[in-house]
């Protein structure tokens, strides 16, 4: 079964070039808060859509449906 995100690639880019420890289960916390993050974007872009009476989703939309509130992880 084939990854939804490379995992090797995302610890390395979460680790940077620090030396620091990551535990097992950072890159799936990481990805889950990306995830969630768009799932959100998405929602406020479709309210804001809605709003305008119009039934496809634009850059313009996604410009202004204002700030997104990131959880941590």
């Amino acid at each position: 079964m084939k990854r939804k995100y490379p995992r090797a690639t995302l610890r390395k880019i979460i680790k940077g070039k620090r030396s620091v420890n990551l535990s097992k289960s950072v890159d799936i916390a990481v990805f889950l808060g990306l995830v969630l993050a768009l799932n959100k974007l998405a929602k406020a872009a479709s309210n804001k859509a809605q709003e305008d009476r119009e039934t496809v989703i634009t850059s313009r939309h996604i410009a202004f449906s204002g700030p997104l509130i990131y959880c941590r992880v």
